[in-house]
């Protein structure tokens, strides 16, 4: 389910479309997505979400429309925080994890909705990940964070804040920099938004080529604009299916 400048739709999110090589070039991959997308509208999805790896030309030549899609990269030894982290089990804080994902995403043109079914899918979905619970530094809970790790490279999964800003955005970040490098990680990553960081050590680079989001309506009725499609910067990586 999404929520789309308010309003609950039903979606479906493609994550890879595969021709074995000896089978290319007959339009196959064409004809299997368009029966996909005809039986999933028959069933009410009204918006597809796909992540491409080839670049986005081939797909727009299918009306999907081409997103903003950008990936985090900071050099720990760089970071300094401000804000602290503790690590819990996230199910353990589920109601607070929920709360804070729906302010995060309230204001958002496009967000997915996570139902208890889908937290429950979240949770068990790479269950060596990390969570942590952030502290401002008046020692007030400030969001939460969950970290695919790597000897050599942490990677943001999801996130969700107590008051939405680039400031709070910011203070998040650097703390998830500074907790990797205590752990001897160099670099820090993940699919982020486009924000005012105010800190040189985060950059934030196109995913062009690499899991670029596209989307496309289902509905002849219904025809998505601009703030939707700045919006779909916002989904979390442990979302890409």
């Amino acid at each position: 389910e999404l929520c789309i400048e308010g309003e609950p739709i039903n979606g479906i999110m493609i994550g890879a479309v595969h021709t074995i090589p000896s089978q290319r070039g007959h339009g196959y991959a064409p004809a299997l997505l368009g029966w996909v997308e005809e039986q999933e509208a028959e069933q009410g999805a009204v918006m597809s979400i796909l992540f491409t790896d080839i670049g986005t030309e081939y797909y727009a030549r299918f009306e999907y429309i081409d997103c903003p899609s950008w990936e985090l990269r900071v050099e720990t030894g760089n970071a300094c925080a401000s804000w602290e982290l503790e690590r819990v089990v996230g199910r353990d804080h589920a109601e607070d994890l929920r709360r804070w994902y729906e302010h995060s995403t309230s204001g958002d043109a496009l967000a997915l909705v996570r139902d208890d079914a889908y937290w429950d899918y979240c949770f068990l979905k790479q269950p060596d990940d990390l969570t942590f619970l952030a502290r401002d530094e008046a020692g007030a809970p400030s969001g939460y964070v969950r970290i695919r790790c790597r000897k050599s490279e942490w990677t943001i999964q999801d996130w969700g804040l107590t008051e939405q800003s680039g400031e709070h955005l910011t203070a998040l970040i650097l703390a998830v920099a500074v907790q990797a490098r205590l752990q001897d990680c160099p670099l820090l990553t993940g699919w982020m938004p486009s924000w005012s960081t105010g800190n040189p050590a985060i950059e934030l680079q196109s995913r062009a080529g690499m899991n670029h989001t596209m989307i496309k309506s289902l509905s002849e009725k219904r025809q998505f604009g601009g703030a939707v499609v700045e919006a779909a910067q916002n989904i979390r990586e442990i979302d890409h299916v």
